[in-house]
């Protein structure tokens, strides 16, 4: 039997959006990108966030919908007054430069969710983190007191507002790969583990810092930088 081209055309669109709202109605087709951290793959916490796959893009919103933690208490810990809920973690990076080994940013905030949560977390020692949050940590027991003082602590310069947002994401650029960029951070970049190994050399977990694996190589982590820095934008 021979089909005709205007019904064969009709089955196809009909195939087509037909598979879509099935995949749809399974969440199984999204159209946009994912906010949900990877899980943690071994040990005790098998299956739940990883803190360390939190990312630059992610909002306080994203962040309470991942993990037990609430948008007012980031807040409260990173001084955002306004529109905390729709809060961007890059702003930090752009409002606090890295001074040196130490930054407030990202991973700062990393690190808070953790000892917040109890959720496993290495610090690399640039995490920095406000006076008054690492207080808040010691006082609800969830963080210990040495640790405490191994922190490095900052005040805020000033509430954020979200009118500040817009001006500071205009005009900062935000470098892809750090000191403390992780290697789960370079598969969110969209490098391949291929690329990623001929680069810094094997690595144990993506939890490591690309830095320490550099150095535990013997790869200069200057020249690996600008090399991952150039995989991640083509």
């Amino acid at each position: 039997m021979r089909i005709k081209h205007a019904t064969l055309a009709v089955l196809i669109v009909g195939i087509i959006f037909g598979g879509v709202l099935i995949s749809s109605a399974m969440g199984l087709w999204q159209t946009e990108s994912s906010k949900t951290p990877q899980k943690i793959e071994t040990g005790a916490f098998a299956g739940e966030g990883d803190p360390v796959d939190i990312r630059g893009s992610y909002t306080f919103s994203d962040i309470a919908n991942a993990f037990p933690i609430s948008v007012e208490v980031l807040a409260e810990a990173f001084s955002v007054e306004e529109n905390p809920a729709d809060f961007q973690l890059k702003v930090l990076e752009a409002n606090y430069p890295s001074e040196g080994e130490v930054e407030m940013g990202t991973s700062s905030v990393r690190l808070f969710v953790a000892r917040y949560t109890g959720l496993p977390y290495e610090r690399t020692g640039e995490e920095a983190l406000f006076s008054h949050a690492v207080e808040f940590l010691v006082q609800e027991g969830k963080l210990s007191g040495e640790e405490a003082v191994l922190i490095p602590t900052m005040e805020p310069k000033a509430v954020l507002k979200q009118e500040e947002e817009t001006v500071i994401e205009e005009e900062h650029v935000e470098p892809l790969v750090k000191g403390n960029t992780t290697v789960a951070d370079l598969f969110a970049l969209g490098l391949s583990e291929e690329e990623i190994i001929s680069v810094i050399g094997e690595y144990g977990s993506k939890g490591e810092v690309v830095r320490d694996v550099c150095n535990s190589n013997g790869v200069a982590f200057s020249a690996a930088k600008l090399t991952l820095q150039e995989l991640a934008e083509e």
